[in-house]
């Protein structure tokens, strides 16, 4: 089904403290910081309209407005899609509100497509999210990698870190943290406390869940990200965009 075109606004959400990289979005790589680098990816997609970077750090507003985004100071918050809400009170225009990591690289017009299309159906969710099969058992056992339990009408199940706390919950897909919300439904997740859930396995998106809410998601067969987490990321990363 072809997407209902209204004003989708992607908000980045951006914050100097990071426990395993501190700092991060302004990590400089190939002469420029992170979030001018994903800021730039996000202006290049035909399927969104608007930029905003919401940060708790000047220098990272400085550097969002010198790739040319828009960029709202916020207060501290839980977790990233909290600091979108906050954002979002600035573009009351959106009719969908793209919560993209500040620390991913790789986002196509194709990812953002599927994430949306879940939204767009009749009776839909009002927040939705995207993933891909797991590559292999090493990911399957890695705690660094979100799984996902997605049942026939494809809506999560839930989401953890370690596929042996779930039993027979059939076969996890692995989660892609972005997030697509009706402004409303962003406005309901922030005012949602933290869960036990999202407290447990540091994942925003059980907070929804475990409010009794519906979270579509969307697959793709594959879909490839460069995620910049810690040192040795960024080193990859940097060492990606030189041999180019």
């Amino acid at each position: 089904m072809p997407l209902r075109r209204s004003q989708i606004v992607a908000v980045i959400p951006a914050r100097a403290g990071s426990t395993r990289l501190p700092n991060k979005p302004l990590a400089l790589i190939d002469g420029h910081p992170l979030i001018f680098h994903v800021v730039r990816q996000a202006l290049d997609l035909h399927s969104v309209d608007r930029v905003v970077v919401a940060t708790d750090d000047p220098d990272i507003e400085a550097a969002a407005n010198q790739a040319g985004a828009e960029a709202v100071l916020t207060g501290e918050h839980p977790c990233g899609s909290d600091r979108c809400a906050e954002a979002a009170v600035h573009v009351p225009e959106a009719g969908w509100i793209i919560n993209l990591q500040a620390d991913v690289l790789g986002l196509t017009d194709r990812a953002i497509t599927a994430l949306l299309a879940p939204l767009q159906e009749e009776n839909a969710a009002r927040m939705s999210t995207l993933a891909v099969p797991l590559r292999d058992e090493g990911e399957r056992q890695n705690p660094g990698v979100v799984k996902v339990w997605i049942d026939d009408r494809g809506e999560a199940l839930t989401f953890a870190r370690h596929c042996a706390s779930l039993g027979d919950q059939g076969d996890p897909w692995r989660h892609v943290g972005l997030y697509a919300f009706h402004p409303q439904a962003l406005a309901d997740f922030a005012a949602l406390a933290p869960s036990s859930g999202e407290r447990r396995e540091k994942l925003e998106q059980l907070r929804w869940l475990e409010a009794g809410k519906k979270l579509a998601v969307a697959t793709l067969p594959e879909f490839e990200v460069e995620e910049v987490n810690t040192p040795d990321d960024l080193e990859r990363v940097r060492r990606i965009f030189h041999a180019r």
